[in-house]
């Protein structure tokens, strides 16, 4: 976080501190109106709701500020990706090059990578700064009450304090318990099939009702091993997930070591088995090759609702046949480094372990 966004989060934690501080002092004073003269309760009045107001269009200005540079940040990360995917195209065409000028053109644009990478992760860093700046200005902050609120809040706190509702109240209580346990057991008779309710193990509560398990997600474990890329254009990401963003694409017999791996439930990543036509909802038709990852929104009788990522991490929605879609249930992801040092999550269906 830079100097100018830790300032900004340090004034909007005063001012919002200031406001509660303002809220309390309001809401004592309306208390003590009966106790103070009519023109000193005024005034305090009138001083506390212009500081109100003062604070207010400081957090308003903040807030336009913060929202302007998180705008240029945006547009920042959003033209440092289009260039860091233009290099890695250039790298990728040099790759089996042996002549010096090819390997120095190589080496050049992979430092110019590495710079871009570095580049990228401090506006993303800057980005993120400026989402909690914007999240702490839109964060609740306690208002004035007005006379009538003070009044109705008093009256309400003595009759929840009196004797007679607590005594209604552990009344409905009991009556409510003794209800709710008189149907558990109507419907579970013995304790036994009780606790499988309880667990979400006992048997469907009708014939045919339709039961999707997933499979146990795992946690990631730590492993130190090599592999290969057996795909083409294959996509390594940031999480173990067809959705999460692509960090870089990974050509065929491509080397990498793998220091993780992880097991997902995927209950709803899919890959294409053949290449196939997504159709979206405007009739436009896009071609995709086999291996692409897809997300399953809906499925019906003859095909899959997903969504499928494109440029720029946006989206486009559209239906695919259902013979060629291979759920993820239950797959193994790698994390893998490449001989440049990126790093990141990879199919494993595309990668060949070695030991």
């Amino acid at each position: 976080m830079n100097e100018m966004n830790a300032n900004r989060l340090k004034k909007i934690t005063e001012l919002k501190k200031e406001l509660a501080s303002l809220a309390l002092r309001t809401e004592k004073l309306t208390e003590k109106k009966g106790k103070l003269a009519e023109d000193e309760y005024s005034a305090l009045s009138a001083e506390y709701k212009k500081r109100i107001k003062q604070i207010n269009l400081e957090l308003a200005d903040l807030k336009k500020g913060a929202s302007a540079e998180l705008s240029a940040a945006a547009k920042q990360i959003s033209a440092l990706d289009r260039e860091s995917a233009s290099l890695e195209k250039n790298i990728d065409k040099l790759e089996d090059s042996t002549g010096k000028e090819g390997i120095a053109k190589r080496k050049e644009l992979q430092q110019k990578l590495k710079s871009l990478h570095k580049e990228l992760a401090l506006q993303q860093k800057e980005e993120a700064a400026l989402e909690q700046v914007m999240d702490t200005i839109a964060a609740d902050s306690p208002a004035p009450k007005t006379t009538r609120e003070v009044k109705t809040n008093t009256q309400s706190a003595a009759v929840w304090s009196s004797p007679l509702f607590i005594g209604v109240s552990i009344g409905a209580f009991i009556i409510i318990a003794a209800a709710v346990l008189f149907f558990v057991f109507r419907a579970h008779p013995s304790i036994e099939s009780f606790d499988q309710a309880a667990a979400g193990t006992g048997a469907p509560q009708s014939e045919g009702a339709e039961q999707t398990q997933e499979q146990p997600e795992s946690e990631a474990v730590e492993v130190s091993l090599s592999g290969l890329i057996n795909g083409k254009n294959v996509n390594m990401r940031e999480q173990p997930n067809v959705t999460s963003p692509v960090i870089k694409q990974l050509q065929k017999g491509a080397q990498v070591s793998i220091s993780a791996k992880k097991v997902v439930s995927g209950a709803d990543d899919a890959v294409l088995s053949r290449q196939t036509q997504l159709t979206t909802q405007e009739g436009k038709q896009i071609k995709l090759d086999a291996g692409k990852g897809v997300f399953i929104v809906e499925e019906n009788d003859s095909a899959f609702v997903v969504k499928y990522a494109i440029e720029d991490n946006k989206t486009v929605t559209g239906t695919v046949a259902k013979d060629a879609i291979q759920r993820l249930t239950g797959e193994t992801w790698y994390k893998a480094r490449n001989k440049e040092g990126i790093e990141g999550w990879v199919y494993g269906k595309y990668i060949e372990v070695k030991e």
